[in-house]
């Protein structure tokens, strides 16, 4: 992930966030959008760079987009979309100037990318319709870069505060499938900045859909003399709890001893249906999280934050996160869990239980309260409904009644998602049946991975398997069976034990630690075997050495028979 910063001259490079334009009945089912993926040996030198322009002292440059990606984007046409559009909410106090526009473009067949118009416009604050008719700026045809940036001047004066601007694209009329047919460039697949709601279809009659599920690149530089604007909050996120929907999120780092660019107030907001921003709840900067406890209207909402300086100024915005006022069964016929975003509000699951949920908003978290006697294992396993570019990376964790995470198994992509396997153990002071509590969330924004930023997802489900195996059944779990052997692992989070059954003649046996780099960390046995064995890894290296926190894998050999197993360390 980048890291955010504010330079130490009046210079800003930041990310930010748009107001949106659409209507809510437009969100929550994000409808098929084309895509078009290039291997990168196509893309070329010129799109790895960032635009070459030089800022100069008083220049806000905003682009709402993480990591430029290989995939492509274009306009829904078969909806009758002709316009790709990025939205830009300029936080500057006028008089400023519009200098420039810059984004990357591409064609297949390496001819220059030729739009019907380029142009710059405002919305109906009354409707939301972009003004398509009364353009700021046009250029009629463009004619872009058949694979690396464009740099478009404007020179736009701007005398009013609290504008909103739609850079434009208008696509030909010709089919996509053309060589010659001009692509944007977007981030969608690994969005590690989260979305911004800046992406939009329009119609032809201005009529915008957004496209909350990605982010098309492109910046907007601004040149002002009235001193910085405060950098954004990061990391937004939001879950639902008893009493309302709990928002988080990372405030900038604060800037003592400067009165102007330096955030004091963190501001949530939310966006109504003619596209405004309208405030929530202004917080100091300390603080990380505010309660919404009922949401403003109806139907799929959207929410961001920003920062306020100590002259009151407010600056640029974070990503964007999703509410709904109850659950979306509508959408995906599962949800019934909710409100269970804290472990007091934790839903109680009787195992054995096949559950089906999902993650909808960026930052979602599930938590469920799990019964067992001291003696008992808990087993648990999660994984993803769905796919998409940009799918849930499950995390499953299970955590004590302090919110001590006692084992994890995080989801890898491409695998079918964390597994657990707990002995609850005796405590001081518990009672016969100990609660615990079982964590799922998305990776991004986790408490696996905090650092990082929540993401929308286009499939929101996942799957949790949970089952209670009693004390005083068979400690050996035959979860393995049938060919030359049995496997059984447990794992506690300090480490693992291992049991094996070798049937029928001697075969060789391998027992071996990797890291998630495909690191042979250590071997535990390596030899012809028949019968009963039992091992144990300590968490520690060929060395001796105590392994860090993390995820690593377990590969038994039996004769032709291989098991792998994902074991978490957590110290």
């Amino acid at each position: 992930m980048r890291n955010l910063a504010m330079s130490t001259t009046v210079v800003l490079l930041a990310i930010t966030l748009a107001p949106l334009a659409a209507s809510a009945s437009a969100l929550g089912h994000f409808p098929p959008h084309p895509l078009l993926e290039v291997s990168h040996s196509q893309i070329g030198a010129g799109f790895a760079q960032q635009n070459a322009s030089v800022p100069t002292p008083g220049d806000l440059t905003i682009g709402a987009y993480g990591e430029p990606e290989d995939l492509l984007s274009m306009p829904d046409v078969q909806q009758r979309y002709q316009i790709a559009a990025v939205r830009f909410d300029v936080p500057l106090e006028p008089p400023y100037t519009i200098a420039r526009a810059s984004f990357p473009t591409y064609t297949r067949s390496g001819v220059p990318a030729v739009f019907t118009s380029l142009s710059v416009c405002e919305a109906d604050p009354t409707t939301g319709r972009v003004l398509l008719d009364t353009p700021l700026f046009r250029l009629g045809p463009f004619t872009g870069n058949p694979d690396g940036w464009n740099d478009v001047p404007m020179n736009m004066a701007v005398a009013d505060s609290g504008k909103v601007f739609y850079l434009c694209l208008e696509f030909p009329m010709s089919p996509s499938s053309s060589p010659d047919y001009p692509f944007l460039r977007m981030d969608i697949r690994e969005p590690e900045l989260g979305q911004f709601g800046t992406s939009y279809d329009i119609s032809a009659t201005g009529f915008a859909r957004i496209r909350e599920e990605r982010n098309i690149v492109a910046t907007m530089v601004c040149t002002s003399n009235n001193g910085e604007v405060p950098p954004p909050p990061t990391n937004l996120g939001c879950s639902r709890v008893a009493d309302g929907v709990e928002f988080r999120f990372e405030p900038p780092p604060k800037r003592d001893g400067e009165q102007v660019g330096s955030a004091v107030q963190t501001e949530l907001l939310w966006r109504d249906g003619r596209g405004r921003w309208k405030s929530w709840g202004i917080i100091g900067s300390g603080r990380r999280s505010l309660l919404v406890e009922q949401l403003p209207a109806a139907g799929v909402l959207l929410w961001g934050a920003r920062s306020i300086d100590r002259g009151g100024r407010p600056g640029l915005l974070s990503n964007i996160t999703l509410t709904a006022p109850f659950r979306v069964a509508e959408f995906y016929g599962y949800d019934s869990g909710e409100p269970n975003g804290r472990i007091k509000d934790a839903a109680p699951l009787v195992p054995p239980i096949d559950l089906r949920q999902n993650l909808f908003s960026a930052g979602d978290e599930d938590y469920y309260a799990v019964d067992a006697a001291p003696g008992d294992t808990i087993v648990a396993s999660a994984s993803t409904l769905g796919g998409g570019v940009n799918p849930v990376v499950p995390v499953l964790a299970l955590l004590d009644r302090r919110g001590s995470v006692l084992v994890q198994g995080e989801g890898i992509p491409g695998s079918t998602g964390p597994s657990i396997r707990y002995v609850v153990r005796e405590g001081r002071g518990e009672s016969p049946n100990r609660s615990c509590y079982l964590y799922v969330a998305d990776l991004y924004g986790s408490i696996v991975s905090p650092s990082t930023t929540p993401r929308i997802h286009v499939d929101t489900g996942y799957r949790v398997q949970l089952e209670v195996l009693p004390a005083d059944q068979t400690q050996v779990r035959r979860s393995v069976q049938g060919g030359p052997g049995i496997v059984n692992v447990t794992a506690d989070g300090r480490g693992a034990q291992v049991r094996l059954a070798v049937s029928g003649q001697a075969r060789h046996v391998s027992a071996r630690v990797y890291g998630v780099n495909g690191r042979l960390i250590r071997v535990l046995y390596d030899q012809e075997a028949v019968g009963e064995l039992s091992m144990e890894w300590s968490g520690r290296n060929a060395s001796n050495v105590r392994m860090p926190t993390g995820v690593y894998y377990l590969r038994i050999d039996i004769g032709n028979m291989k098991v792998v197993r994902t074991i978490a360390l957590i110290h």
